[in-house]
C-alpha cells in the first residue's frame, strides 16, 4: 500500500466521519430536538473508543490482516452510516423524547438508537487507529492528514445542506467512506472490489432517492398536519434548517388577545423551521385600521404613547414588523438570522407575506441580534422581542438551548439604543409552576440595576391577561400619563396591571385570576429588594440568565426533585424540563457505556504502574481538547447565529490548526519536556481567554464582519496549533517507552472525550462556560504534571 493512497484514504474517511457527525446533528434537531447535538459527538467518541478497545485486544490478528480488513471496514462504515438512519427511522426502533418518562420500549429504542449511530463511527475509526499503529513513526503526519480531512469534512457540510435533503445527507458522507476503501483496496481482493461497486450504487440511490422522514409526533409540525385540510404547500433545504410552510383553513393564530375582541381571526399559513414552530405568514394593507395584536398586552408600548422608531429582534415571520406598520412607525429595523426563511419570504412567499420586508418603512437585517445591537449607533423609541415561551408551557424541550438575546448582558446592551422616552418590550407566556415570567422579570431588574438605575420599579411596568405577560422597561421613569394610559389600556381590554404604582393587591386579578398568589408575591420580592433571596428559596432556577450561562430556559435544580416529586409526582416532573433531564440521562448512560465498552475491557491488560500515568495523561488530553471544542462551538452561536455554522466553522479551524500542530510535532523530539512546553503554551492561551474572551462579546460582536471572523479564527487557530501537538508526541514517546499500550492510550483518550463531551452541556448550563475553560485549563495542568513527575522519577534510566 502506497503512502499516498493510504494518506489519501486517512483524509476521505476522516472528512466522511465528521461530515456524517454534521449531518446527524441536522436530522436529531429535525426528527427529535436540538439538544441531541451534544449526544451525537458522545456516541461519536464512543465508536472511537470501542474501536480503541477491540485494537487493544484483538491487535495482532488484525494487523495481519491489514490490507483486507481496513477497506472492509471504511466500507462497513459507510453502510452503517445509510443503515443507521433508516433502521432508526422504522416503526419497531423509533424514539421519541416525549415518550421516554411514559413507554417502557422507548428506553429499548433509545438504546437501540446508541448502538446504530455507534457502529459508523466504530467502523470508521478502527481502520483509522490501524493505519495509526502501522505508521506510529509518521503519527504527526498521519494525523494532521486525519485532522484535515475532518476539517474539509466540517467546512463540506454547510454547503451540502443547501444542495441535499436531510435525508439524503448520511448517502453522501458514506460515499467518501466507500471511496476512501478504494484508495487502499487490494488487487487481488476482488469480493472487495464488488462491495465497493455495489456500496457506491447503493449511496447514489441514498443520495438522489432519500428516505421518507418521520417526525417526533409531538413536533409542531406532526400536531398541525393533523388539523382538517392541511397540506405542506413549500419546503426549503439549509444549514438553517429544514423548511415547511403549512396551508390549512382551520390555521388561525390569536396568540392570547383579550376576551374583548369581537373579530374574525384570519386564516394563516404558517411557517415551520425544524419541524418546530416559527410563525405565521403575516400581512398587512395600508388601509388596515386594526391589527390582531392591538388586542394583545404586545400593544402596551403603542398604547402609551407614539412609536416612530422601531426595532424588531428576531423578526421571524414579521408578525411584529406588520404591527409597528399599523401603528403608524416611520422606521423599522427588523433583525432575523435566518437567512433562509428572509429569502422565502422576499421572494417565493413575497405575496403572502405581503412583501413585508421589502415595504419602505421596513429594512431587514439579517444578523445575529446581539451582533446589531452592539454595532448599531441608532436611537429607538420600541425594541420589540417575540413572546418566550409558548402557550401551557412548552416541556422544558429547550432548557439546553443558548438563548443569547435574553440574557442580562443583552438587556443591558439594548438599553444604550433606547431614546430618551423608549422602551423595550419583552413578552412571555403565562407558565405554571410559575418561571418564564418571574425570570424575564428578574433579568429586567437586573439589567436596570446594571444600566445604572437606583429604583428599577421605576423603569418597569408589566400587565398580563390570561395567557401572556408584558413587561415595559424605559430608559427614563415612567411618568404619571404613562401610568394613566396603562391603566386605561388594561380597562378596556380587560388586562390586569402587575407591576404599576398605587395599583391594590384586586386590581392585579380583577379581570384575569391565577392559580395562586404566588406569581404576584415572588415579582414583588425581586422588586423589593430581596431577589438574591429568592433565586435560593425558589424550587426552580429563575436567575438571570447571562452570556457565560446563556439558558434562559433552564429552570430545574437538583436541590429541588424531591421537594416536585412530592408535589407533582415522578410521571410529571419530567415534562417541567425535558430537555435537561434526558441531557442528564444521556451523560449518565453514555458514561456507563464507556466503562462498559472501553475501560472494563482494557483493565486487564498488562503494563502495571505504566497504565497509570498513560491514564491520566491521555485522558486528560481527551477531557480538555473536547471540553473547548464544545465551549466554543456554544459560544461561537452568538457570532455565526446558526449551531450548524458555529459547529462547522469551530470544527474546521481547530481540526485544521490542530493538525498543522501534529504535522510540526513530527519534528519534534518526542520527550516529556517538549510536551510540557506545548502543554504550558496552551494552558496559556485558557488563562488570557478566561480574563478577557468571555468579558469581550460586545467588543467582538462592534467589529465588521472580516475583522471578527478573522478574529475569531485567530482565536481557535492559535491555541489549536499547540493543542494539536500533545498526543502525537504522548504517542510517540510511548511508542519507544511501552509500545504495547498504544491501544490503550487511544481508548482512554476516547472515553474521557465520550464523558467529558456528555457533561460538557450541563456543566455549562450549571456553572457557566467559564467552568469549563477552567476544567479544561486543569486537564492540560494534569498532563504538565504527569510529564514532571514522570521525567524526576525515569531521569536516572534517560
Amino acid at each position: 500500500m502506497s503512502n499516498a493512497r493510504t494518506i489519501a484514504a486517512v483524509v476521505l474517511i476522516s472528512l466522511s466521519i465528521i461530515d456524517y457527525q454534521v449531518a446527524i446533528v441536522q436530522l436529531f434537531s429535525l426528527l427529535q430536538w436540538y439538544h441531541y447535538a451534544s449526544l451525537v459527538i458522545s456516541v461519536a467518541l464512543l465508536g472511537f473508543g470501542a474501536a480503541g478497545t477491540v485494537l487493544s485486544l484483538r491487535r495482532e490478528w488484525l494487523m495481519q490482516r491489514f490490507s483486507r480488513v481496513i477497506p472492509f471496514c471504511m466500507i462497513a462504515s459507510g453502510w452503517c452510516m445509510m443503515l443507521a438512519i433508516f433502521l432508526g427511522n422504522a416503526l419497531f426502533a423509533r424514539f421519541d423524547s416525549y415518550l421516554l418518562f411514559v413507554e417502557s420500549k422507548q428506553w429499548f429504542a433509545l438504546l437501540l438508537h446508541y448502538c446504530l449511530f455507534l457502529l459508523p463511527f466504530f467502523f470508521g475509526a478502527l481502520a483509522l487507529g490501524m493505519i495509526f499503529l502501522s505508521a506510529i513513526s509518521k503519527i504527526g503526519k498521519i494525523y494532521f492528514a486525519n485532522l484535515a480531512g475532518s476539517a474539509a469534512g466540517a467546512i463540506l457540510a454547510v454547503p451540502v445542506s443547501w444542495w441535499l435533503a436531510p435525508a439524503s445527507l448520511p448517502a453522501f458522507a458514506a460515499l467518501f467512506a466507500v471511496v476512501a476503501a478504494i484508495c487502499v483496496m487490494p488487487v487481488a481482493a476482488r469480493w472487495l472490489q464488488v462491495s465497493a461497486i455495489v456500496s457506491l450504487l447503493v449511496c447514489f440511490a441514498g443520495i438522489f432517492f432519500p428516505l421518507r422522514l418521520n417526525y417526533s409526533t409531538y413536533k409542531s409540525l406532526s400536531k398541525t398536519l393533523t388539523l382538517p385540510g392541511s397540506k405542506v404547500v413549500l419546503e426549503e433545504r439549509g444549514p438553517f434548517g429544514y423548511v415547511h410552510v403549512v396551508k390549512s383553513g382551520a390555521l388561525r393564530y390569536a396568540p392570547a388577545l383579550s376576551l374583548s375582541y369581537q373579530g374574525e381571526v384570519p386564516v394563516n399559513n404558517v411557517v415551520f423551521n425544524n419541524a418546530d414552530w416559527f410563525g405565521p405568514l403575516a400581512s398587512w394593507h395600508p388601509g388596515d385600521s386594526m391589527h390582531l395584536l392591538d388586542y394583545s398586552t404586545m400593544a402596551l408600548p403603542y398604547a402609551i404613547s407614539k412609536r416612530e422608531k422601531v426595532l424588531v429582534l428576531q423578526a421571524e415571520t414579521g408578525l411584529q414588523v406588520a404591527h409597528a406598520l399599523a401603528k403608524g412607525a416611520t422606521k423599522i429595523d427588523a433583525v432575523e438570522s435566518n437567512v433562509q426563511i428572509t429569502s422565502l419570504l422576499n421572494h417565493e412567499l413575497l405575496q403572502q407575506a405581503d412583501s413585508l420586508f421589502l415595504r419602505k418603512p421596513v429594512q431587514l437585517i439579517t444578523k445575529h441580534p446581539r451582533v446589531y445591537i452592539a454595532q448599531s449607533k441608532e436611537s429607538y423609541d420600541l425594541v420589540q422581542l417575540p413572546a418566550l415561551g409558548a402557550f401551557g408551557g412548552a416541556a422544558g424541550i429547550f432548557a439546553m438551548k443558548e438563548e443569547f438575546t435574553y440574557t442580562r448582558d443583552a438587556f443591558s446592551s439594548m438599553i444604550n439604543l433606547l431614546s430618551d422616552d423608549g422602551v423595550i418590550c419583552a413578552t412571555a407566556w403565562m407558565d405554571y409552576p410559575y418561571r418564564n415570567g418571574l425570570k424575564l422579570a428578574a433579568t429586567l431588574y437586573e439589567s436596570a440595576i446594571a444600566s445604572g438605575s437606583e429604583s428599577p420599579h421605576n423603569h418597569i411596568i408589566a400587565i398580563r391577561n390570561w395567557g401572556t405577560i408584558t413587561f415595559l422597561l424605559k430608559r427614563n421613569p415612567f411618568t404619571v400619563p404613562e401610568y394613566i394610559a396603562t391603566r386605561l389600556f388594561c380597562d378596556k381590554m380587560g388586562f390586569d396591571p402587575v407591576l404599576l404604582p398605587g395599583i391594590s393587591a384586586d386590581v392585579r386579578m380583577f379581570y384575569n385570576r391565577l392559580p395562586d398568589a404566588g406569581f404576584l408575591q415572588n415579582i414583588d420580592r425581586i422588586f423589593s429588594g430581596h431577589a438574591a433571596q429568592l433565586y435560593r428559596d425558589y424550587d426552580f432556577n429563575i436567575k438571570p440568565a447571562t452570556d457565560d450561562q446563556p439558558f434562559f430556559s433552564q429552570f430545574m435544580k437538583w436541590s429541588s426533585l424531591p421537594r416536585l416529586n412530592k408535589i407533582f409526582g415522578s410521571q410529571s416532573i419530567p415534562f417541567l424540563e425535558l430537555g435537561w433531564l434526558v441531557a442528564v440521562i444521556n451523560c449518565v448512560q453514555l458514561v456507563i457505556f464507556a466503562f462498559i465498552l472501553i475501560l472494563l475491557p482494557l483493565y486487564g491488560l498488562k503494563g502495571g504502574a505504566a497504565k497509570w500515568w498513560v491514564f491520566f495523561y491521555f485522558g486528560a488530553l481527551g477531557t480538555g481538547y473536547m471540553l473547548i471544542e464544545i465551549m466554543f462551538i456554544q459560544q461561537f452561536i452568538l457570532f455565526t447565529g446558526n449551531a450548524v455554522y458555529a459547529s462547522s466553522f469551530v470544527l474546521a479551524v481547530m481540526l485544521l490548526s490542530s493538525g498543522i500542530g501534529s504535522y510540526v510535532s513530527s519534528k519534534l523530539p518526542a520527550t516529556p519536556a517538549t510536551i510540557q512546553k506545548a502543554a504550558v503554551i496552551v494552558i496559556a492561551f485558557f488563562t488570557v481567554y478566561f480574563f478577557i474572551f468571555n468579558s469581550s462579546v460586545n467588543s467582538l460582536s462592534r467589529l465588521p464582519e472580516w475583522g471578527r471572523t478573522g478574529l475569531l479564527l485567530l482565536c481557535l487557530a492559535l491555541p489549536g496549533f499547540f493543542m494539536g501537538m500533545p498526543f502525537p508526541l504522548g504517542l510517540r514517546f510511548l511508542d519507544a517507552a511501552s509500545p504495547q499500550h498504544i491501544p490503550w492510550a487511544w481508548g482512554i483518550n476516547s472515553c474521557m472525550s465520550v464523558v467529558s463531551a456528555a457533561m460538557a452541556s450541563l456543566v455549562s448550563a450549571g456553572a457557566g462556560f467559564s467552568a469549563l475553560l477552567i476544567i479544561a485549563s486543569l486537564a492540560y495542568f494534569t498532563c504538565l504534571t504527569v510529564m514532571f513527575f514522570y521525567q524526576r522519577k525515569h531521569r536516572p534510566e534517560q
